[in-house]
């Protein structure tokens, strides 16, 4: 495999990542990034309303996503 097909699959790996984080029910943040490893902050107490803001709740993020 090429430097450009290895730079591809990376990129398409981290088109992948994103979306989920966009996604996803919770608060959730890229903290760290290292080669093709990244680290993601999910805060499971908080839940991300479709507006982009976040209340947090007693059930918290496992309740939206037993919903989803």
């Amino acid at each position: 495999m090429n430097e450009r097909n290895v730079f591809e699959n990376q990129s398409d790996a981290l088109r992948e990542v994103l979306k989920w984080l966009d996604n996803c029910p919770c608060d959730a943040i890229i903290s760290s990034m290292a080669g093709s490893i990244v680290h993601i902050k999910v805060d499971s107490h908080t839940k991300r309303s479709k507006n982009g803001n976040s209340s947090t709740t007693a059930e918290g993020c496992n309740k939206a996503e037993a919903k989803s």
